[in-house]
């Protein structure tokens, strides 16, 4: 059971994509989206989801202008009409990705995926850091 009170977060999760996950699945792969502008931010942990949550929301928190720069997320939840309470959605692609160290990273593979899918059906991304991973012939999902 998710505690993570429900006005903070979206499960269970509003529109599950491809995984039957809850807040403490790990090794996933997450989508973040600004429903005021329609922006998405994609990440990728190792950790339970509910974890990465709380930092997300910590960086929101605390974010301070030219001073305290946490994150992405931090900044844009933070913008002018931005309420993180009535606008973020968040959502796991997929959970339970190993890494295999031969091919590389899975999560950041399937994360770096995920962003130019996104970005190239002309949506709006939030991260700063694109991963690049050219080495991958197909999707690694």
């Amino acid at each position: 059971m998710c505690v993570i009170p429900l006005f903070l977060c979206a499960f269970p999760l509003d529109q599950p994509i491809m995984s039957n996950s809850n807040c403490t699945s790990t090794k996933l792969i997450y989508i973040m989206r600004c429903t005021l502008c329609d922006d998405y931010y994609v990440g990728q942990t190792g950790r339970m989801a509910k974890v990465r949550w709380a930092e997300h929301i910590k960086a929101i928190k605390k974010f301070v202008p030219f001073y305290n720069f946490t994150n992405e997320v931090g900044y844009h939840f933070n913008l002018k009409n931005h309420f993180y309470k009535k606008h973020l959605k968040f959502y796991i692609f997929k959970n339970n990705l190993e890494n295999d160290f031969e091919m590389g990273s899975i999560r950041k593979s399937t994360e770096a995926d995920i962003i130019n899918i996104i970005k190239n059906f002309n949506g709006s991304i939030i991260n700063d850091q694109i991963p690049k991973y050219v080495n991958s012939l197909s999707f690694s999902y």
